[in-house]
């Protein structure tokens, strides 16, 4: 059994993903489809992507996830601003609907 972390859960699996490839809404769920770039793309041309894994959700646990990614985000904005911008400069704020990657 994998080690559990501060939230009480345990992990028994991780996958990585490059990208979310797509979102579906239907019946009452979402659906997210997680890609990631072949490693067997080797001719030379656009990288193809690969669906790594599919993660069906009811709404309401989408629009609670969706919250916390938004969280997220702005922790992120937060960081950057700090890292980046000096005290009191004019960079963007995350209520501003503006995150400040580059």
């Amino acid at each position: 059994m994998a080690d559990g972390d501060e939230s009480g859960f345990s992990m028994t699996d991780q996958i990585f993903a490059d990208a979310l490839g797509g979102i579906l809404v239907t019946a009452g769920t979402v659906r997210l489809d997680f890609v990631a770039i072949s490693p067997t793309s080797t001719d030379g041309g656009p990288a193809k992507l690969e669906l790594q894994q599919r993660i069906i959700m009811p709404v309401e646990s989408f629009l609670r996830a969706a919250a916390k990614m938004q969280e997220a985000v702005q922790a992120l904005s937060r960081q950057q601003q700090g890292a980046v911008a000096p005290p009191n400069s004019a960079a963007p704020r995350p209520e501003d609907g503006k995150v400040p990657f580059p």
